[in-house]
């Protein structure tokens, strides 16, 4: 884990338990995870911090160019994944969302 990656208590003390629960059931299934909080906006911010730390991957939710949640993170983006995979090699994957039963 990089210096600024943050594992499930850093998470948990940032007040971020959703993030630091979804980091912990990907260890738990193998997936060498952590997170990471911008200290500015913007899917450019992400794009630069994969490069800089060598990212292979870069997993987004599905929607995130929409109004809502991601909204400080596409922060003028319209497509999030295109401007991360612009600014670095990681490979972007799109989580769909889940379907209501």
């Amino acid at each position: 884990m990089a210096p600024a990656e943050l594992d499930e208590d850093a998470l948990e003390a940032a007040g971020r338990d959703a993030i630091a629960g979804q980091i912990a059931q990907a260890r738990e299934l193998g997936v060498d995870a952590a997170a990471w909080l911008p200290s500015e906006p913007g899917a450019e911010a992400l794009g630069d911090f994969a490069a800089r730390h060598g990212a292979a991957t870069v997993v987004l939710p599905e929607g995130l160019e929409t109004e809502g949640r991601g909204e400080r993170l596409r922060a003028g983006a319209t497509d999030p994944g295109a401007a991360v995979r612009a600014r670095s090699n990681a490979r972007v994957v799109i989580v769909p969302r889940p379907v209501a039963e």
